[in-house]
């Protein structure tokens, strides 16, 4: 146990060292609280149109200005906000989930197993994330629900690829070897020697996913085949202000630095895990 805190406490004193980390952990905690809490605590309906407070500039009464709609901003940025949460972490749990079991299996037996599921995630990496997304969208109509599994279908191959290289690697360590030597079966190997590891790997490039995710389904929404109307979402926020950027500047401008500053959260944050979890902070002194 004392080995253990000792473990933890030098992993928190790695991450603090680097300030933006600090930062990008309070940006994400705003972003998942708003997410929460958001859609309670919007000062106004996001989806009702009041065609007297059309295209208002930002004021106190309305901080980001409304839309062609007379709809607050910033009540729909606060309701897109749960949206965003749901794509992020949905599509990244599930991404890693289907990455992780299949990449951590293929480096274990590797063989034949390894190649046939080796060969799927080359066939996957080898098609381009948005051709591939444009043409699964766009033929079952769009909404929350397929964005996410679109998503999946596009994005699990980089954690199996990640996933597999660790596998590779620790199944060779001695203590793996030693768990064979007493007849440990493959699935404990697995459960107690394999995936605890390796998964630090995991965790960080699915901090690092998450604002990919976010940017790429904004990135759908912007094309027309995200999230549909009227549910509030950034992309599609900032795609209703698209012709208005220069006599109505706030629509498209505040949903697009949420957007940034939350990318720039989640990318702070995946760079203070990935230092926290260097190896060689454990083997200093």
């Amino acid at each position: 146990m004392t080995g253990r805190k000792r473990l933890i406490g030098t992993w928190f004193k790695a991450f603090k060292k680097n300030r933006l980390s600090i930062l990008g952990a309070l940006i994400v905690f705003v972003f998942v609280f708003v997410g929460i809490v958001g859609p309670y605590i919007a000062p106004f309906d996001p989806l009702k149109a009041n065609f007297r407070e059309t295209l208002r500039p930002p004021s106190l009464e309305h901080p980001m200005g409304t839309d062609r709609l007379g709809r607050d901003v910033l009540s729909r940025v606060m309701h897109g906000t749960r949206s965003a949460l749901y794509i992020g972490f949905g599509v990244v749990s599930l991404e890693a989930l289907i990455g992780i079991i299949l990449g951590t299996i293929a480096g274990y037996f590797g063989g034949i197993v390894d190649t046939v599921i080796m060969r799927i995630v080359d066939m996957m990496l080898s098609i381009p994330a948005l051709v591939l997304a444009l043409i699964i969208a766009g033929t079952s109509g769009g909404g929350l629900f397929t964005i996410i599994i679109t998503m999946v279908i596009v994005s699990w191959a980089y954690f199996a690829r990640l996933m597999r290289g660790q596998a590779i690697l620790i199944r060779q360590m001695d203590y793996v070897e030693a768990a064979r030597a007493i007849g440990a079966s493959h699935g404990r190997i697995l459960l107690r020697h394999v995936l605890p590891n390796s998964i630090s790997v995991g965790i960080v490039l699915a901090t690092l996913q998450i604002p990919w995710t976010l940017m790429f389904s904004a990135g759908l929404s912007f094309l027309g085949i995200g999230v549909k109307p009227p549910t509030p979402e950034w992309g599609q926020i900032i795609v209703s202000g698209r012709d208005l950027l220069h006599s109505a500047w706030w629509i498209t401008t505040f949903p697009g630095l949420v957007l940034m500053m939350i990318v720039l959260g989640f990318n702070f944050l995946g760079d203070g895990l990935r230092d926290a979890y260097d190896p060689k902070q454990y083997t200093k002194g």
